[in-house]
This record gives C-alpha cells, sequence and structure tokens, in this order.
C-alpha cells in the first residue's frame, strides 16, 4: 500500500520506491506488486 501512494504521488521511480518499501531487487518488487494489484507499478495510473 505504501508503494502504491509513493508511486501515485511520484515520489520516484520503480527502483527507489522499492528500496523505499524495503525490497533490494526491483525486479521482485515489481512481480510482488503486479501479483497483488494486477498491472506493473509503472501502470499505476490503471490503478483506482
Amino acid at each position: 500500500q505504501r508503494a502504491l501512494e509513493l508511486l501515485k504521488k511520484d515520489a520516484g521511480n520503480v527502483s527507489e520506491v522499492s528500496w523505499e518499501v524495503g525490497f533490494e531487487d526491483p525486479s521482485y518488487f515489481s512481480r510482488v506488486f503486479k501479483s497483488h494489484y494486477g498491472c506493473h507499478p509503472s501502470e499505476k495510473d490503471k490503478l483506482p
């Protein structure tokens, strides 16, 4: 949830946000985000 908030605020790119929320591997963060929200972090604008 914190990652989504940061992405929607444009608080950094996907790598920066992944590190901010505790992921060391941005690729893994992207996979986890997609499995949870159904889209890649860069497609956050598709979310309500």
